[in-house]
């Protein structure tokens, strides 16, 4: 492809935070002007062959400019991976089957086992066109990948046809100013859940902030690409390199804390509620002489102000309280109610693993039904008084177990 540009390939890490090393490298391909400093963006050098009908050279010439760098820089990676981007419109161009980017590997003298084909979605008109070239280059041992989860190719109802090792969840998800912290915690969650469910393995991309960073080490992301991790690098510039790899071990030190911290907070908060419901409990079995539920268990929210709602179980897992909330809930929503007294609760898991022997239970995070906010459940068997064998139930958002 004859242009007035140089192409050339730029290195960004991909680290794993809990096996605190480099796994990979994404190759991003530049353009320099001969004699200039310089750097034009993939997406101007991409547009440009697009307006010059030359896109499937164009791809070609960008691969062909990262594997042979790669070939230079990859003695001192010997076992990481090179994650090569692949647009899949090109298969509407007549390049499915044609086996060109597995003779360029082979003429270049690489492992396919190292290489990450990553899917960038495009518009694609033959999507069994992309299921063949997948399974092709899976059969040869290169590895597949699935960019910014979520879009085109990468939808939830392609992914079986796919099977990805690695899904890429795009920045979009904690980038979004109208999500909330929760609703973002909680969405990057079950999407690392969720993947690593299925078979592959998660990775963020775009973190390009300090708080970003913590927020992905908070909901248990483990492979995390952004500028904040480490920018983009030369191959031939010894000195970024070698600035990388201080800033990458730096990063899996601070990272190391962090959650050492975190979770020493996580614990001291755990104790200190659950010793609190233990003495609401004790509180419980005293002033429940008279059974005047309705005076005592009010009486109780005062005890932490981090308390939501505040219900009673019998034994058979029946609702024998009002359930006492701290924000009044609107008459107008219909979907979230409160339970009332004589309310079935026996199929809850805060019921169900008292049920099975325990004395304690704190629950994940789940939609409470009387709310509809983001709770966890604390529930404690009572073993004395009156209401002996009774479960007091105590909710809690989970945004203030988290603060």
């Amino acid at each position: 492809m004859k242009t007035k540009y140089e192409l050339t390939t730029f290195f960004q890490p991909i680290v794993s935070m809990r096996r605190k090393t480099i796994i990979g490298y994404e190759a991003l391909t530049r353009g320099m002007i001969p004699g200039h400093d310089i750097v034009i963006s993939y997406e101007s050098l991409y547009k440009e062959a697009q307006e010059n009908g030359c896109l499937v050279e164009f791809d070609r010439a960008c691969r062909f400019s990262a594997l042979t760098a790669w070939k230079r820089f990859h003695p001192s990676e010997e076992g990481s991976l090179l994650f090569l981007n692949f647009d899949v419109s090109l298969l509407d161009m007549g390049v499915a089957g044609s086996g060109f980017f597995a003779q360029m590997v082979e003429d270049v003298g690489i492992n396919p086992g190292n290489i990450v084909i990553e899917l960038v979605e495009r518009s694609l008109d033959n999507f069994e066109d992309l299921v063949s070239f997948v399974r092709v280059y899976r059969d040869r041992g290169f590895l597949i990948a699935i960019d910014d989860f979520g879009e085109g190719c990468s939808s939830v109802h392609r992914l079986a046809a796919l099977g990805p090792d690695i899904i890429k969840i795009s920045r979009s998800v904690f980038c979004a100013p109208s999500l909330s912290s929760v609703y973002r915690r909680s969405l990057l969650r079950g999407l690392v859940s969720w993947i690593t469910s299925v078979g592959a393995l998660p990775l963020l991309e775009g973190v390009e902030t300090e708080a970003q960073f913590f927020e992905a080490l908070d909901v248990g992301v483990d492979i995390i690409q952004g500028f904040f991790v480490a920018p983009p690098f030369e191959e031939r510039d010894e000195g970024s390199s070698q600035r990388m790899y201080a800033r990458v071990q730096k990063l899996f030190s601070d990272a190391a804390s962090y959650l050492l911290h975190r979770i020493e907070g996580i614990n001291q908060r755990s104790r200190e509620r659950i010793q609190r419901i233990h003495r609401l409990v004790k509180h419980l079995e005293v002033e429940s002489e008279g059974f005047h539920l309705e005076k005592v268990l009010p009486s109780l929210m005062g005890e932490d102000p981090a308390i939501e709602c505040l219900y009673l179980l019998n034994p058979e897992g029946i609702q024998i309280s009002e359930t006492y909330v701290r924000m009044p809930v609107s008459s107008k929503n219909n979907l979230y109610r409160p339970a009332r007294p004589g309310d079935d609760l026996s199929e809850k898991e805060y019921y169900l693993h008292l049920k099975a022997g325990g004395n304690q239970y704190y629950s994940d995070p789940y939609i409470s039904f009387a709310t509809g906010s983001l709770c966890r459940t604390i529930s404690v068997r009572l073993c004395q008084g009156p209401l002996a064998g009774c479960i007091l139930c105590v909710d809690f958002l989970e945004e203030d177990l988290n603060s």
